[in-house]
């Protein structure tokens, strides 16, 4: 039998889940608003719009995608970098020949077929400033404690522990629920990095009563 299927957490399978029903109601909004436009001006079969909405978020979710894979401590590095384009490109739009002019409001950049609003850019990187800031406010030293024989504590989901034995002694952990993949943790690049392995991997076999 193969290796079990790593379940992905509740957080990601929510936000994916809204992801995908954001972009259905989309598609149903971008269709419904353009079809009779684009008919009635004799610009194809009215779905010109659609499409090109589709291959946007297909391109979306492949870059979701990447990232989800991959560790977000680059991201988070290239954060900063992507608010000052994103700030660059604001006041790039107010300059003539740069910035495109549609219906008399300057809002986008690019040429031809290729346009894009500098403010969807704006949007992204605030979103990752923010959540880097919020994530980062949550950090705090570590808390020494020690325990006597006999002394017992108990940690949230949200927390790790690192425990240091006096000689001979022996410590006993109990999790609810059991967990199904245990870890090593680094600091690497000034970030805490975790690595995932099966309690099979390397916990020793139980001894038998």
């Amino acid at each position: 039998m193969g290796p079990r299927t790593r379940q992905q957490p509740l957080e990601h399978r929510l936000l994916l889940t809204a992801t995908l029903c954001l972009l259905a109601g989309g598609a149903v909004m971008v269709y419904s608003a353009s079809s009779a436009r684009t008919l009635l001006e004799g610009h194809g079969d009215g779905t010109a719009y659609l499409v090109k909405y589709l291959m946007y978020g297909a391109v979306g979710l492949g870059v979701m995608h990447l990232l989800a894979r991959h560790d977000l401590a680059r991201v988070r590095r290239y954060t900063p970098m992507l608010l000052v384009a994103a700030f660059v490109m604001l006041l790039l739009v107010l300059v003539p020949g740069i910035g495109v002019r549609v219906n008399g409001a300057r809002r986008w950049l690019g040429a031809g077929p290729l346009q894009f609003q500098a403010a969807e850019v704006m949007k992204l990187a605030l979103v990752l400033h923010a959540s880097a800031v919020l994530s980062g406010a949550r950090r705090g030293a570590p808390t020494l404690r020690r325990f006597s024989a006999g002394d017992s504590f108990s940690l949230g989901p949200d927390r790790i522990h690192r425990m240091v034995h006096d000689a001979g002694s022996v410590t006993l952990h109990v999790y609810s629920p059991p967990l199904r993949a245990i870890g090593d943790y680094a600091v690497v690049e000034g970030e805490l990095r975790r690595v995932t392995h099966s309690p099979d991997e390397i916990s020793p076999p139980s001894i038998g009563l």
